[in-house]
């Protein structure tokens, strides 16, 4: 598929199974779909659902797949309201506002007339608000003596979120990520890196966030960790704090998320003085490991050989498991 106008109700209904399209032709049918949009070669809507409050589907099509979401409970593939919205674009495309003559209109508009859009904005939608003038203005307040706790308010989304809108949390949560990615011209680079290692980290205290089937947190957690690998990587910072905090973290089994700081502790382990620094840490686990295989703990598995792998890699031991002296 090449245009979302060639979408036919057969593409919608290879979409998902059945059960799940029948109910999105009756809720198309019964008008849960709300002021629906499209911008490019993207859909938005609000779809009612059985919650409390609407859900927010959207559809995107890039190079030629459609790429569905939506911040309802559901983690088993396309779900009702995404099927909703696409019957709602096949049948209906006039309904859906162009956003991009809407923004070509209100680049015309009086300022006066702007400000009252922005305030009523403001007064009904004060979250989503925020959420956008913090990202619009990142530049204008660039030259604040005092950076924000990026940290903190992360923490406060991962602590009050509700695991049925998993999708809802990572989604504000990424938002804090562009913010603080935003910061790290005027802040520095021992800030940025700072504050994007311990949201990562704050995931550790809301494990539920990572196991939705869609994998939203755990690939969060990876884009997070993967800017401080660049920032660490392009920028003189201290990195002690991170290596040992790294170290301590892999060795806790953080069960979903072990691999996501596996791979971030071997990518950021390039240099001399990082392999210098860990040399001690890792020998100590290894032989640490082997000690209670020998009473038979029977914890060689995986993390031992785990470390077992960093040690080659890093050149502690031969390929033969010889220490290599220092």
């Amino acid at each position: 598929m090449k245009k979302l106008e060639e979408m036919t109700r057969e593409d919608v209904r290879k979409l998902a199974d059945y059960k799940i399209f029948e109910r999105g032709v009756e809720y198309f049918a019964e008008g849960h779909v709300i002021e629906p949009s499209v911008s490019g070669n993207k859909l938005m809507a609000e779809v009612e659902g059985s919650s409390y409050r609407n859900y927010r589907a959207s559809v995107e099509l890039a190079n030629g797949q459609l790429e569905c979401k939506c911040d309802c409970p559901y983690d088993w593939g396309t779900c009702k309201h995404v099927i909703a919205l696409l019957l709602h674009w096949v049948k209906k495309k006039d309904d859906f506002e162009d956003l991009g003559h809407v923004a070509e209109k209100m680049e015309k508009m009086p300022r006066e007339d702007l400000l009252k859009i922005l305030r009523r904005f403001a007064k009904d939608e004060p979250q989503r608000f925020a959420e956008i003038v913090d990202l619009a203005l990142v530049g204008e307040i660039a030259d604040e003596t005092k950076a924000p706790d990026f940290v903190k308010k992360a923490k406060n989304i991962l602590r009050n979120g509700d695991d049925r809108r998993i999708s809802d949390v990572v989604r504000r949560v990424s938002i804090i990520h562009e913010q603080a990615l935003g910061r790290f011209k005027s802040n520095g680079a021992n800030y940025a890196a700072d504050q994007l290692f311990r949201i990562a980290c704050a995931f550790l205290d809301a494990p539920w966030v990572c196991e939705d089937s869609k994998g939203e947190g755990i690939g969060l957690v990876s884009e997070l960790l993967d800017d401080v690998r660049l920032i660490w990587m392009n920028h003189k910072i201290s990195k002690k704090e991170i290596l040992d905090e790294t170290w301590k973290i892999i060795n806790a089994d953080t069960t979903l998320l072990t691999d996501s700081f596996d791979d971030f502790f071997e990518s950021i382990c390039k240099g001399e003085w990082e392999r210098k620094i860990m040399r001690k840490p890792i020998i100590q686990r290894l032989i640490q490991l082997e000690e209670l295989e020998n009473r038979g703990r029977q914890y060689k598995s995986y993390r031992y050989e785990q470390t077992l792998h960093f040690a080659r890699k890093f050149g502690y031991i031969s390929q033969k498991g010889v220490y290599i002296q220092d």
